[in-house]
């Protein structure tokens, strides 16, 4: 069983921070303001190979706030990567990769969306995404860690300990079972070390550290 105290105080606030900047890097492309609200110090002290991804993307940050192609470029990338038709693409819902069959909108999608309303939580559905959209699951594990972040600070240790068994039984049952899939597909589609590197940081937020060391794309020449 997970030891809730070694945690830490800071832990279910740094880790909600940190799925926060995923929710908005992997909801729409990056234009220059999503680029210059872009602050990744959440990531800082998560271990070396998160810190060289973390870095990696700074870099690349502030090249494309520089350098106009280069903005193009990563606007690009995402639409090819993230929000295109074109068969294979590695699109961020967890039906393509959790049912077997590679289709949208099936059983997964129910699923969560059953798990939203069990646990108070309106998904964010403004563009109409599906609840097993990555950002709308990323939503929803930051949002029980706020949870459990508001108990611990109230001094609630029961409620502190199920918001976060809620956050693991969730990562678990759903997020462990096809971001790593995810993970592997966009990063062999990318083009930019930008998105291979943001690819890592999600790994270190939803995978344990072991497959977040497997998986660190460094930056190419």
């Amino acid at each position: 069983m997970e030891n809730h105290d070694a945690l830490g105080e800071g832990f279910c606030k740094a880790q909600a921070e940190r799925l926060r900047l995923l929710v908005r890097i992997f909801w729409n492309v990056a234009d220059r303001e999503a680029l210059e609200s872009l602050d990744l110090a959440p990531f800082d002290g998560m271990g070396e190979a998160v810190e060289r991804a973390r870095e990696a993307v700074e870099r690349d940050r502030r090249r494309a706030l520089a350098d106009d192609g280069a903005a193009r470029d990563l606007r690009v990338e995402y639409t090819a990567l993230f929000a295109s038709s074109r068969l294979g693409a590695p699109l961020p819902y967890e039906s393509l990769y959790a049912d077997g069959g590679g289709l949208l909108m099936q059983g997964a999608r129910d699923e969560v969306r059953e798990l939203y309303r069990a646990g108070g939580y309106a998904a964010g559905q403004e563009d109409g995404e599906p609840e097993d959209h990555l950002s709308n699951e990323l939503r929803f594990l930051a949002f029980l860690y706020d949870r459990a972040c508001l108990a611990q600070e109230a001094g609630r240790d029961a409620e502190r300990d199920g918001a976060l068994s809620e956050a693991s039984a969730f990562k678990e049952g759903h997020l462990d079972r096809w971001v790593p899939f995810f993970c592997d597909r966009a990063s062999a589609t990318a083009e930019s070390d930008f998105y291979r590197n943001i690819l890592v940081l999600l790994r270190s937020c939803v995978c344990d550290r072991a497959s977040c060391q497997d998986s660190a794309h460094p930056e190419r020449g």
